[in-house]
C-alpha cells in the first residue's frame, strides 16, 4: 500500500489452533481449527484486523491481493491509510472499513463499519 514516508503492508497471517496442535512443525499445513488472519503493519506496528471467515466445507484456501484489499487511501484526510477489507467466504460476505482517525490507544486504524450477509440461498444441503 503507497503511504508517503512509512512502509505499509497487509500480510495475511497463518494462526495456529493450539488445541489441535501445539507445536507444529515449520512450513506444516492449516489443520482444522487454524484460521487465516490479516495483520496491517506500519513501519515496525502491527495491528490484526481479523479473521476471514473459513466456516465453509471449503477450509483454509490460499488468498491473493485482490480478494482481500478492496481499497486503500485516505478517506477521513488525517494523511494515514484507510482500508476497506474483505473477509468474505464463498457463501458469506464480511467487508470492513477501517480508518486511522478511529484508532484507540496502541492501534493503527479502527473499525468504523461492517457489512455482513449470508446468501439465504446458501445455506447448505
Amino acid at each position: 500500500v503507497p503511504t508517503p514516508g512509512a512502509t505499509t503492508l497487509l500480510i495475511p497471517r497463518l494462526r495456529r489452533n493450539p488445541d489441535a496442535n501445539p507445536k507444529p512443525p515449520a512450513g506444516a499445513p492449516a489443520a482444522e481449527g487454524d484460521q487465516l488472519a490479516l495483520e496491517l503493519r506500519i513501519n515496525d506496528r502491527r495491528q490484526l484486523l481479523g479473521e476471514f471467515d473459513s466456516s465453509g466445507i471449503e477450509g483454509l484456501q490460499p488468498l491473493a491481493q485482490k480478494q482481500y484489499l478492496l481499497w486503500a487511501g485516505d478517506l477521513d484526510g488525517d494523511g494515514k491509510p484507510d482500508f476497506l477489507i474483505d473477509f468474505s467466504s464463498a457463501s458469506s460476505r464480511h467487508i470492513a472499513l477501517f480508518l486511522s482517525s478511529l484508532a484507540k490507544d496502541g492501534q493503527l486504524v479502527g473499525e468504523a463499519g461492517r457489512f455482513d450477509f449470508t446468501d439465504p440461498s446458501q445455506a447448505g444441503c
